[in-house]
């Protein structure tokens, strides 16, 4: 028996590092991965008060709004990014709390046929109340792969 338990050992090895090696083929294949990367400057604004605005080159831009404004924690909030002068491939958020580690997630944002892009989600609720959270903006635009560091200030749900 010893010898059937070593093959099957040795067998879901094997199967876990193809799958490891396949995994990682694929992303290697993705254009958002292997796109060269430039890092903005970080917008000078709180989107919890206002729609934050960032200017890239010749003219153009990209500006982010969450609704409602002065976002609470625990309760949804809607994302709406729209770009002018640049023609986006993708767009994600990446949200990260500053002070205090609650994990880093990402959400794709959805296209509209006029070029915006939309989402929709929920942060979670510190106990502490207030939450200052970085919102990395990454977007793919003609093969650069761009971020763009936002900062949002939720207030901690009333119950």
């Amino acid at each position: 028996m010893p010898f059937g338990r070593n093959l099957l050992i040795h067998g879901l090895t094997v199967l876990a590092l193809l799958a490891i090696v396949s995994a990682g083929a694929r992303l290697a294949r993705d254009p958002a991965n292997t796109a060269p990367r430039v890092v903005e400057q970080a917008a000078a604004c709180d989107l919890g008060t206002q729609s934050c605005e960032v200017l890239l080159e010749q003219g153009q831009s990209l500006s982010l709004t969450v609704t409602p404004r002065h976002a609470v924690s625990g309760r949804p909030m809607h994302l709406s990014l729209t770009a002018r002068g640049i023609e986006l491939d993708q767009a994600e958020l990446e949200f990260e709390g500053l002070e205090m580690s609650m994990g880093v997630f990402r959400m794709a944002l959805s296209p509209d046929s006029g070029g915006q892009f939309y989402g929709q989600t929920v942060l979670p609720v510190c106990v502490s109340g207030a939450m200052q959270w970085r919102l990395n903006l990454l977007v793919v635009s003609a093969g650069v792969r761009r971020t763009v560091p936002f900062l949002l200030v939720t207030t901690g749900a009333k119950v």
